[in-house]
C-alpha cells in the first residue's frame, strides 16, 4: 500500500502513475465496458501499461501514453469482434447450405420412392 498514484513493484522501484486521476479511471472504465472488455482484456491492458512504464526512463506513465495504449487496445478489441462476427457469419452460411442440401436430398429420395 503506497500513496495514491504510486504502484509498488519492487521495494526500490515505484511506478509514477499520477496521470491516472479518479476521473480518468472512471472515463476509461466506461470506455472499456462499452467495448465489452473482460478480465483477460483488462489484464493484457495492464501488462501493456506496465511495459510502457518500464520503457520510460523515469519509470512513469504519462497521460499521453495511457490514452494511446487504451485506445489501441479498444481498436484491437473492435477488430477482434469484427473477425468473430465474420467467422460466425461464414459458419451460419455453411450450416444453412448444409441444411438446404440435406432437405434437397430428402426431397429427391421421396420422389424416387413415389
Amino acid at each position: 500500500h503506497g500513496k495514491k498514484g504510486v504502484l509498488n513493484f519492487k521495494s526500490s522501484q515505484k511506478l509514477n502513475c499520477d496521470a491516472l486521476s479518479d476521473e480518468k479511471i472512471d472515463e476509461y472504465a466506461v470506455l472499456l465496458a462499452e467495448h465489452g472488455f473482460v478480465g483477460r482484456d483488462i489484464s493484457n491492458l495492464v501488462i501493456t501499461l506496465v511495459q510502457s512504464a518500464y520503457a520510460n526512463p523515469n519509470f512513469e506513465l504519462t497521460e499521453e501514453a495511457i490514452h494511446k495504449i487504451i485506445h489501441e487496445q479498444v481498436d484491437k478489441k473492435k477488430m477482434e469482434k469484427g473477425f468473430a462476427q465474420k467467422k460466425k457469419s461464414v459458419l451460419e452460411q455453411t450450416i444453412d447450405k448444409e441444411r438446404k442440401f440435406f432437405e434437397f436430398q430428402q426431397h429427391n429420395e421421396q420422389l424416387i420412392k413415389e
